[in-house]
């Protein structure tokens, strides 16, 4: 079971319209321009499951594209990468490619050269913005790109790792990982070193005048945000418990584990003002714009509705559902959001913060707190199951997102731990089974309307949570089912767009119309 930091789903802060197929792409760019040593002359890009089959409509490509020229996730220049590339010297092709049956399905093959330098990078986007590679020029390696690493191409030598440690230690580098890849003794093999602080200039240059030393690279993180390098428990129970131990405070027992290893509280609160100032002024973009989307899918719908008076509900639901549209709305433009999971789910955090903020009047602090518990939650689904739609269908993504909402609620309205974990199984019991069957293969429809029906789903499940009720199954258990159905789920409703809503005849047709999709 993977545990996971904080900002692990909190973010990326990012431009849209995908978490996995954006920021993801992007980040795995950036790690394999760091392995090459620069930005490539050439690269040959193979693309496998769903990055091959919505990736377009995603925009895996200039993503990627991107990420080799060294743009950060967030830099609004990302659409327009493949304009860029050219007079950076670079030349791509992309293809499609079956990298076997156990390949996750957000995954590439990068083919990169650079002067007389050429490296095969072979890496997986595991959703909501989580990279790995697993793969430098054939070598099974791990690669994340949380911390700083070092990774060393050599013989495969007696003492080789002791003297590579050695250096880093007279350097005062902390070793945080290792890995070691060979292909039979004696011939060459690779090492990924992580570590708590990245290397100086000159113990990576002691490093490469080994004799059997043949290349180094110092590679610096590209995910994890400062004040936040402690992991999270892998379940609701351990959550609990260590808000019981802590004094019964559910978000500053998250506070203590998020700053156990690394950064301050100064640092955490700083960068959960930074997320809800992204996810405020998502609500605002999308709510004072009707530009459609580049599809025409998409992009008018939340101002329209805010617009009208309520006939069914009050202005308080109205105004969620409005703004979970908006934000989908300005992802779908390419425009800045924060993935909360994931880009796909990225609506349903700031519908209901800002709303139930103005209507409950929660302060800032009590907006920042929310915020904290519900990446707390969000952690442990991310370490049981998974945030991935192209792993877990729509139930990973804005049925994350719905427990994460629903725990933030019931915390804010002065909820115990215990009421807090009834309002993440309530939640998610409702959104099990939920395929990922996007129009086109784009983060539009019916995604933008599914973030509207989550936020409702959060509130729902925080009033009956906050009201006593119980669910007879514990969310841990939920969680675990979720992921059980996840793995049962069929491809053709895991985000490739071969199954669903996306296969109707409506859905078909606005493939068609679509000059840049699936």
């Amino acid at each position: 079971m993977a545990l996971v930091t904080l900002f692990d789903v909190l973010g990326p802060i990012m431009v849209g319209p995908s978490s996995s197929h954006t920021a993801g792409a992007c980040r795995l760019g950036l790690l394999a321009r760091q392995i090459l040593g620069g930005t490539p002359e050439r690269a040959r890009i193979g693309l496998h499951g769903s990055f091959a089959a919505t990736g377009e409509g995603h925009g895996t490509q200039p993503a990627l594209i991107g990420g080799l020229l060294g743009l950060d996730p967030a830099d609004e220049r990302l659409g327009t990468s493949r304009e860029l590339a050219g007079p950076a010297g670079m030349k791509v092709v992309f293809h499609s490619e079956d990298l076997g049956q156990g390949a996750h399905p957000n995954s590439v093959r990068f083919v990169l050269q650079r002067c007389k330098e050429r490296v095969e990078v072979t890496g997986a986007s595991l959703g909501g913005g989580v990279v790995e590679i697993s793969a430098v020029d054939g070598f099974a390696v791990r690669v994340r790109g949380d911390l700083p690493a070092v990774m060393v191409v050599a013989s495969d030598v007696p003492g080789s790792i002791a003297h590579i440690t050695g250096v880093l230690a007279e350097d005062g580098v902390n070793l945080a990982t290792m890995h070691v890849g060979r292909r039979y003794r004696g011939a060459d093999a690779v090492m990924v070193l992580e570590t708590d602080t990245a290397p100086s200039a000159a113990a990576l240059g002691a490093i490469s005048r080994f004799s059997w030393v043949h290349r180094v690279r110092s590679i610096a993180p590209v995910s994890r945000a400062s004040g936040a390098q402690g992991e999270l428990p892998g379940s609701m129970a351990s959550l609990l418990a260590a808000c019981t131990a802590g004094g019964g405070d559910l978000a500053a027992a998250i506070a203590e584990m998020a700053t156990a290893h690394g950064g301050s509280k100064e640092g955490l609160r700083a960068r959960l003002e930074q997320t809800l100032e992204v996810m405020q002024a998502s609500v605002r973009r999308g709510l004072g714009e009707r530009t459609p989307s580049p599809s025409g899918l998409s992009g008018w719908r939340a101002a329209t509705l805010a617009d009208h008076a309520p006939r069914l509900v009050g202005d308080t639901l109205r105004d969620v559902l409005a703004a979970a549209l908006a934000v989908l709305e300005v992802n779908a433009r390419m425009g800045v959001i924060a993935a909360a999971p994931t880009a796909g789910g990225a609506g349903v955090l700031p519908a209901v913060l800002f709303v139930l903020a103005n209507a409950r009047g929660w302060g800032k602090e009590a907006l920042a707190n929310a915020l904290l518990v519900a990446g707390g939650v969000g952690a442990v689904i991310a370490a049981r199951a998974t945030l991935s739609g192209a792993e877990g269908g729509c139930q990973a993504e804005t049925g994350s997102a719905a427990a994460m909402a629903a725990a933030a609620v019931t915390y804010a309205e002065g909820g115990s731990a215990e009421q807090v974990s009834q309002a993440v199984s309530l939640a998610l019991q409702g959104m099990i089974g939920l395929i990922c069957d996007p129009l086109a293969g784009l983060v539009e429809i019916p995604c933008g309307y599914r973030n509207a029906s989550a936020a409702v789903q959060a509130i729902a499940a925080a009033e009956m949570a906050l009201a006593g009720m119980a669910f007879p199954v514990p969310a841990d258990e939920v969680i675990d089912t979720v992921a059980e159905v996840g793995r049962r789920m069929d491809a053709a409703y895991r985000e490739t767009a071969r199954g669903g809503l996306a296969t109707t005849p409506a859905g078909l047709r606005a493939r068609r119309a679509c000059g840049r999709c699936a």
